[in-house]
């Protein structure tokens, strides 16, 4: 039984008071043929044929705004009775015009725009259908007011035989519609169906284009997207659908002057990914662990959220295609991938088991209390600090077999004690021995004797390695107020020292004299030289803009592993003061918003310019054998040793994978040359430069580079 009633007043109350079933009757379509309406007066008991129906009210010139769905079936219904109360407002008619003929195989399809929703953006357009013998085909099809869709259609492909555009229906008025296949070009219909959507905002708007153009006619709802173009004089033309949570590949339509051409087709939503974090009850607290998905080889996130230990994430509407999904906790970050490619849904487990490392800190023979711990994560470091006693504890997530670590022991000035190269691969005890030297660097003007305040101090520390071998530790600090720079603890061996500053050239190493024991302390001077007189030189862009925070090294060689003569950096004018005490040396520039240059530098030049050009991609290539040397060739200059980590932004040496990374360099066919065991001055003199490859600019998808063993 149905019963009309007033719309609702309040979006609370579904249903408002009941209105009389006089001249009131239900209206019900087969799902399985929605032309073939059969009705039931209002306000009394029957029972359909078992099946499922799409239904609504009509009451004299008032109709329920939208179909509502009714299933009846044996089970439960039989001997029992429904009672379902649907509102009803004022409509409006829409008749065929005389002259437009239905072929017998056909119906007329009416779908309003604009009919009553269900929560925002969820919406079920009024969808009516009559076939050719409908009796109110002519005198008016009683629809929702608002706008209407009106089209002609072949019952047996569900193709489109003429289509119209919209038309407003007024309430208690009737309209005329006279769907016709087009005069001029074609017509397109789009039907899409969405998949199906549980909340409201999960529906996300759709944008078509045909051939760049929008839809002249557009619904986008909650179940489906109907979309139309008239007068297209194209053969062919390519559909592009766009949606922030749901794909559909790019589709190319032939279209046929005269004729409407139909596309039906589904819309799936964008893939996802449900990722679980498993880690002992209580090991992650002090951390807040957060999930995100990247592209490869790209640093910014597409998505990123929380993620709680011993639960479930979804990251909905992903690309599909291949894609890294990274945890990070405080310093840690973990990295999986996945392939989403085929559009389905993936799954990814971070399963954590904590490493515990604890042990005692000792300041030459004594523990020491409140000392600072930590190792280097690679992306951070995991911190923690000893007791009273000296006694530590530490949990690291990964297992290294060469953790860097510090120590910094409470109260004492100068960087942090280091330990390179620590073993860790599971739960261990890890006593650190700091030595109790005392050395500081005083770096003076060698003109004045004035101290230079804020001086870059590199120190080198050779000592015999536990496993017998010779080794070296660098350590840099900055010198305070009164030039003075305070050095980690020192092992015992030998100690040299470089210092550098603005507005002076780079030192030479200083030999600091040997460490003979763990309480040895010394002090070491270092003699800067001013630059004098410098040349202003203005670094830019290809377009004109200045290039500010470049990176400049002057160098008498760009083959070989002497330190630069002097180094500096562009302002935000992009002017550098390159002294001119460094005629004839060679320029190395760097910037991260262009590409790497080498510009010899003369002094009496008139030239006090450089434009830089834009930057290439980042090429990664593979060598096939780690710690291979690399020398490449930028602006026709040989690059060999540092300064091959200085320009590229990577390391003179390919990784343990074999592959190498180039940044910033220019956009140019790019000369290579690696190697393991030839003699360096080889390299430097130039007689291996015919053994060299040249790698074609765009960079080829996949580089490969045969090594000189």
């Amino acid at each position: 039984m149905f019963w009309p009633a007033e719309p609702a007043r309040s979006s609370d109350v579904p249903i408002g008071a009941l209105l009389s079933v006089h001249d009131c009757q239900v209206v019900l379509e087969p799902w399985t043929n929605l032309a073939a309406e059969f009705t039931q007066p209002c306000g009394i008991w029957f029972q359909p044929p078992a099946g499922r129906y799409r239904v609504w009210l009509e009451k004299g010139e008032s109709l329920t705004p939208t179909t509502g769905s009714f299933n009846h079936v044996a089970s439960p219904f039989a001997g029992r009775g429904q009672g379902v109360i649907m509102a009803v407002v004022p409509g409006g008619r829409v008749a065929l015009a005389p002259g437009i003929t239905i072929p017998a195989n056909a119906e007329l399809r009416l779908i309003n725009f604009d009919s009553c929703c269900i929560g925002a953006g969820f919406v079920h357009p009024f969808d009516r259908r009559a076939l050719p013998t409908a009796p109110t085909l002519r005198s008016g099809l009683l629809v929702p007011a608002g706008r209407v869709f009106v089209g002609i259609f072949d019952r047996a492909t569900n193709e489109a035989l003429a289509i119209g555009k919209l038309v407003d229906v007024a309430a208690g008025k009737s309209v005329s519609v006279a769907p016709q296949a087009p005069a001029i070009g074609a017509d397109v219909f789009v039907s899409l169906m969405r998949p199906d959507v549980r909340k409201t905002r999960d529906v996300d708007t759709v944008r078509l284009t045909l051939d760049g153009v929008p839809p002249q006619t557009l619904f986008d709802g909650s179940d489906r997207v109907y979309a139309a173009w008239y007068g297209v004089q194209k053969p062919v033309a390519q559909l592009v659908v766009e949606s922030k949570t749901l794909r559909f590949p790019s589709r190319e339509l032939k279209l046929t002057s005269g004729l409407v051409t139909t596309l039906r087709e589904e819309l799936h939503r964008l893939p996802s990914v449900t990722v679980s974090l498993l880690a002992p009850h209580g090991a992650l607290e002090k951390y807040e662990p957060r999930v995100e998905v990247r592209q490869p080889s790209r640093n910014e996130a597409l998505q990123s959220m929380p993620i709680v230990a011993g639960s479930e994430t979804r990251i909905a509407a992903l690309p599909a295609e291949p894609l890294d999904i990274m945890l990070t906790i405080g310093p840690w970050t973990f990295r999986k991938s996945v392939d989403l490619t085929r559009g389905i849904d993936e799954r990814v487990v971070f399963d954590l088991h904590p490493i515990i490392v604890n042990g005692v800190v000792y300041y030459g023979r004594d523990p020491s209390p409140k000392a600072g711990v930590a190792f280097d994560t690679g992306a951070g470091w995991e911190r923690t600090k000893a007791d009273d006693a000296g006694h530590y504890t530490a949990t690291l997530w990964t297992p290294n077999d060469a953790y860097l670590a510090e120590v910094q022991i409470a109260g004492r000035d100068g960087p942090p004690f280091e330990e390179a190269f620590v073993q860790i691969t599971d739960s261990r005890t890890l006593d650190f021995h700091v030595p109790a030297t005392r050395y500081r660097v005083r770096v003076v003007d060698a003109r004045s004797g004035e101290p230079v305040r804020g001086a870059s101090v590199s120190a080198a520390n050779i000592f015999l390695h536990s496993s017998g071998e010779e080794a070296t530790l660098m350590q840099r600090a900055a010198a305070n107020d009164d030039g003075v720079a305070m050095l980690a603890p020192l092992r015992r061996g030998t100690l040299t020292v470089r210092a550098r500053a603005a507005g002076y050239y780079d030192s030479d190493a200083v030999d600091g004299g040997t460490i003979a024991n763990e309480e040895s302390a010394g002090e070491v001077e270092v003699k800067l030289r001013a630059v004098g007189e410098t040349v202003p030189m203005r670094l830019r862009t290809a377009d004109g803009r200045p290039v500010a925070g470049a990176e400049v090294w002057a160098v008498a060689a760009t083959s070989g592993t002497r330190p630069p003569l002097w180094r500096g950096a562009s302002d935000s004018d992009g002017i550098v003061e390159v002294p001119r005490g460094i005629d004839g040396a060679t320029l190395l520039i760097r910037s991260r918003a262009t590409a790497s240059a080498v510009r010899p530098f003369h002094a009496a030049n008139e030239q006090r310019e450089i434009a830089l050009q834009p930057a290439a991609a980042p090429v990664r290539i593979r060598i096939g054998s780690p710690d291979m040397r690399i020398a490449v060739w930028i602006d026709g200059a040989r690059i060999v040793g540092p300064a091959v980590t200085f320009l590229t932004w990577s390391s003179e040496v390919s990784d343990g994978a074999g592959m190498w990374t180039a940044q910033n360099l220019p956009q140019q066919p790019l000369r290579l040359l690696a190697w393991r065991h030839l003699p360096e001055p080889e390299i430097v003199a130039g007689l291996r430069d015919a053994n060299s490859a040249t790698i074609a600019y765009p960079w080829p998808a996949s580089v490969i580079v045969q090594p000189l063993e």
